[in-house]
């Protein structure tokens, strides 16, 4: 006679839950891969002057003005002048661009790191009902003011800000001041990161107003920020203190023009060279008598007194000469 052996019930029952928990297992590691906290797309906004090539760890993805969505993740961020006129100087920098929110990248190239200045603004989902603002700075210790009213001192974070537009202006002793005009939104956190620029008596100001829309994704539990930037605008710095010497009119021959540049002024040195020490600034459309002039590696200087009793040199590929 021929016996089968039937397992036992138990056995069964053992081996079933057994490939259903790896079945469950496999089921969730491929989930947590395929949707990880660091994935998504952010939209990354870059603006600078002069214009400059903008690399994300060290890949060349084009140049300032730069608007475009990137993958979300901590990039290294670096700013390299395209022109080398005003021997401006390249910035390095590390930014953590957040899945589905703006950052938003502004820099001031000039021709040292302490005459540099610019500021990094992120829009963060936060689970209050009010608006916040962060701000911190270098050097710290800057003071913080909104709509022209004092607010305190870097590091600051304020609460329950009214949603709406703000000027928000940052300055430290012995640097230039910053003023960003900003957008709050309820239930977001800006967070404002300032690089004050050495002293100077010049204040830049950009725009920059990140404003969440809700998503109309299915299944979306947060809103995902639009960026809504506006065209940055800086006014032209007026030179070093004191009275200008530069008439509304042509003076008298030998005279020289100063032409529009990248940075809204030319830099007015103590030698002829773009290594000359900084001692004054002019703007566009102005005259100056022509007191002097020399070349430096093929390129034209001219002596001019840019305001009573102070003279220096002048670059002049923005300067036209009339004899």
């Amino acid at each position: 006679m021929l016996y089968i052996r039937i397992p036992d019930m138990k056995k069964i029952i053992l081996i079933f839950a057994f490939i259903l928990i790896l079945s469950a297992g496999g089921f969730f590691l491929f989930q947590k891969k395929s949707s990880g906290s660091g994935t998504g797309e952010a939209m990354l906004k870059v603006d600078s002057s002069p214009v400059a090539q903008l690399f994300l760890d060290n890949e060349n993805i084009g140049k300032t003005p730069y608007e475009d969505k990137v993958a979300a993740g901590e990039y290294t961020l670096k700013l390299i002048p395209e022109s080398t006129i005003e021997n401006a100087v390249s910035w390095e920098g590390r930014v953590i661009i957040v899945p589905n929110q703006l950052t938003y990248v502004n820099r001031e190239l000039r021709d040292t790191e302490l005459t540099s200045g610019g500021e990094i603004l992120t829009l963060e989902k936060i689970s209050g009902a009010g608006g916040e603002l962060s701000i911190v700075s270098t050097p710290d210790g800057a003071t913080v003011t909104i709509n022209g009213e004092e607010k305190g001192k870097t590091p600051l974070i304020l609460k329950d800000l009214a949603a709406g537009n703000h000027e928000l202006s940052v300055v430290a002793l012995g640097t230039s001041a910053r003023s960003v005009k900003i957008k709050t939104t309820n239930g977001y956190r800006l967070n404002a990161i300032f690089n004050l620029a050495a002293s100077g008596n010049q204040l830049t100001v950009s725009s920059a107003s990140p404003s969440p829309e809700p998503s109309t994704s299915p299944g979306a539990d947060k809103a995902s920020p639009s960026p809504k930037v506006s065209p940055k605008t800086s006014p032209k710095p007026s030179g070093s203190p004191g009275a200008s010497t530069s008439p509304a009119k042509p003076p008298t021959k030998p005279y020289v023009q100063i032409l529009e540049t990248p940075t809204g002024f030319l830099r007015v040195r103590a030698e002829p060279g773009s290594t000359g020490e900084e001692v004054g600034r002019v703007n566009p459309d102005e005259y100056y008598s022509l007191l002097d002039e020399e070349s430096v590696s093929n390129t034209p200087w001219y002596k001019i007194e840019y305001e009573a009793g102070e003279e220096g040199w002048i670059s002049g590929q923005y300067a036209e000469k009339t004899e």
